[in-house]
């Protein structure tokens, strides 16, 4: 992916995400916020595709994805789930055994995980793929079904279909075809009729060397670090902290 192209991309994501972010906790019935954070995830997960390609060293490149998910897990939870959210800004709670149980225990009591464990699930994906790895790779696909990960399952097959097209192993048209099935069946599954606009992304990620995209380069800790900031930022406004 040119860099131009992964600038303007990564400038959408941000917009994209913000606009969700709004919209899921601020103004629910608006739609056309909605509509556009569904554009965003497909972005997300082209980038870390190209980033699998770009990286030296994929261990790093997933831990700092990893970092980058414990460090946003508590504004992720204060923006949508208040009662754990609140709960850990109560040191004391901290110091009961009680109240870290549900934090042991896999039940459906466990809070959502942000979609950053999703991404470093997927770096590990995407590692299994390469080496071809077939029985952990289904391991790793089963925990993205199982474990409570936003977006999942559909976002890992995602990652990798994007990996696949990227790396010239699936053609334009079979990824075209996979996202849109992807798409439909989430939607079917979650609910969220949205969710079926989302390969319309494809419109800035498909041109790979049509697209002039932007020359300003986005600071790389400046991207990582909006996620858990304006996480913090819109839950501590919507729940008066």
């Amino acid at each position: 992916m040119p860099s131009r192209q992964r600038e303007l991309i990564k400038m959408l994501v941000l917009a994209t995400m913000l606009a969700d972010h709004v919209g899921r906790i601020f103004f629910p019935d608006l739609l056309a916020l909605r509509a556009l954070g569904r554009l965003c995830f497909p972005l997300v997960a082209a980038l870390l595709a190209d980033g699998m390609l770009r990286t030296s060293n994929p261990l790093a490149y997933g831990l700092r994805l990893l970092a980058l998910a414990v460090v946003s897990q508590w504004p992720y939870q204060l923006a949508f789930d208040p009662p754990w959210g609140r709960a850990l800004l109560e040191p004391i709670l901290l110091l009961r055994a009680p109240a870290l149980i549900p934090l042991l225990t896999w039940s459906p009591l466990l809070p959502e995980g942000n979609v950053a464990f999703l991404l470093a699930l997927s770096v590990l994906a995407v590692g299994l793929l390469k080496a071809r790895r077939w029985l952990w790779l289904s391991v790793v696909a089963v925990a993205a079904f199982l474990l409570p990960v936003e977006y999942g399952l559909y976002g890992l097959i995602s990652i990798v279909v994007f990996y696949l097209y990227f790396t010239r192993k699936l053609s334009a048209s079979f990824m075209v075809l996979a996202l849109c099935l992807l798409s439909a069946v989430m939607a079917f599954l979650s609910g969220q009729t949205l969710q079926v606009i989302a390969p319309l992304a494809l419109i800035v990620i498909f041109p790979r060397n049509g697209l002039a995209g932007l020359k300003f380069r986005l600071p790389k800790a400046l991207f990582y670090l909006f996620y858990p900031a304006h996480l913090l930022l819109l839950g501590s406004l919507a729940r008066g902290v």
